[in-house]
């Protein structure tokens, strides 16, 4: 619901305003002619989330790691120095904080 209405819509949208012709993002999926692809890495594809977006969505959308698989992505983090290349371990910690924070609700 999140990435439908907002990173799929509404930030469009606002790309647009400021000009751009695309926006790109980290999802793990393909789009050729047009036609929504599975990632590379099918083990890390998000297609089945991508695929409740109407065409319109993703005309304007570009996806530069699906055709890599996680670990070349992560190498290529790396070698940045990006944020992102050791970001695993403080996702990991934050879903069990949140778990823990659900359990006790």
């Amino acid at each position: 619901m999140c990435n439908k209405y907002i990173k799929f819509d509404m930030f469009i949208k606002e790309a647009k305003k400021l000009g751009a012709d695309y926006i790109a993002t980290g999802h793990y999926a393909q789009i050729k002619d047009g036609i929504l692809l599975r990632a590379v890495d099918r083990n890390k594809d998000q297609t089945y989330f991508l695929s409740q977006l109407s065409h319109k969505q993703l005309e304007n959308v570009l996806f530069p790691i699906g055709h890599l698989d996680k670990p070349t992505v992560r190498e290529i983090a790396k070698k940045n120095n990006l944020i992102t290349a050791s970001k695993k371990k403080i996702l990991q910690e934050f879903a069990l904080l949140e778990k823990e924070i659900f359990l006790n609700f």
